[in-house]
């Protein structure tokens, strides 16, 4: 007997509010009048974006924020947008602070100044263990700060465009998300960048139109199943696991690899087997010659392509 689904919405409500927020979404599978019920677990906005223009005063709207009761209202999802340029790091901080004691889950942190994204650095709020996704924009990460850092075991998503990141800042990020699951790089600014330091059961990399070069060890990625590359065709530029069962894969070389010695690089990099894909896109390469001579095709993984639903 159904004993839960008979309670008021009120207290499913009440119940879905100990739940993260995917984990309330997943109850509407359970029947019919769970289906959006998540929706309305909280009494308050679930969601808050603070758009700083530069008609704003950026202390004013802290101490609105800092008038809140405690504790803080429960956040799924915090946006900071910035388009001004006389935020300070410290003030940036300040939203930060305030969405980890939300406990939010979702945090976006923009800039649309390009003073702003020279001055403001961004660091991972410590006290968020519910954040679970992670997305910059045009913002720098210059330092992290890890002394007594836990790991945040919520956090699998992080998506960074156009941010301006080291490699041993990246390398720090990485080692305090275990969980990770899928990991985003695009238009960012990655000069000598060897992404060593990654999670092992990462499921998912994007690595596009990145500035400077970026090497990929990715050997030890059993669970990977889906690779976005885009950028130069540099010596090994990634490696992926000879076993891995790839779904979706894409590939975007600025050169050309029906010259010898470039595709013997890039069937160096592809896994032995890629039987297993759904979809396969291949943009801006001078295949043809390559797949119909006998030494391209002798140098080419298993392209049976017989699971291909979208290429």
């Amino acid at each position: 007997m159904d004993r839960i689904s008979a309670l008021p919405d009120e207290l499913r409500q009440r119940i879905l509010t100990h739940l993260p927020l995917k984990d309330a979404i997943r109850t509407g599978a359970l029947a019919r009048g769970w289906l959006d019920l998540w929706k309305g677990r909280w009494a308050h906005r679930a969601s808050l974006e603070v758009h700083l223009c530069s008609r704003n005063d950026p202390r004013r709207e802290l101490d609105a924020l800092a008038r809140e009761p405690r504790p803080r209202c429960r956040l799924d999802r915090f946006s900071l947008i910035v388009d001004m340029s006389k935020l300070k790091s410290s003030e940036l901080q300040g939203f930060l602070d305030y969405a980890a004691e939300c406990g939010v889950e979702d945090l976006h942190v923009e800039t649309r100044n390009a003073t702003a994204e020279e001055k403001l650095n961004f660091h991972l709020p410590l006290s968020s263990p519910s954040l679970a996704w992670l997305s910059l924009r045009r913002i720098r990460v210059s330092s992290m700060h890890v002394k007594g850092a836990r790991p945040f075991h919520a956090l699998e998503v992080i998506r960074l465009h156009s941010v301006h990141i080291g490699e041993m800042v990246f390398s720090k990020m990485m080692s305090l998300c275990p969980g990770l699951l899928t990991l985003d790089l695009r238009d960012c600014s990655c000069h000598g960048f060897y992404l060593y330091a990654i999670p092992t059961n990462l499921r998912s990399i994007s690595v596009t139109e990145c500035l400077g070069f970026i090497c990929l060890n990715v050997k030890r990625l059993p669970s990977l199943r889906s690779f976005r590359y885009s950028g130069d065709f540099l010596e090994d530029p990634f490696r992926l696991p000879r076993k891995v069962r790839l779904a979706d894969l894409y590939i975007r070389f600025a050169y050309s690899v029906s010259i010898k010695y470039n595709a013997r690089m890039l069937s160096n990099s592809l896994p032995k087997d890629l039987s297993g894909l759904n979809v396969l896109t291949i943009c801006s390469n001078d295949l043809p010659s390559f797949l119909t001579s006998d030494e391209g095709s002798s140098r080419l993984p298993n392209l049976s392509l017989n699971s291909l639903r979208e290429l």
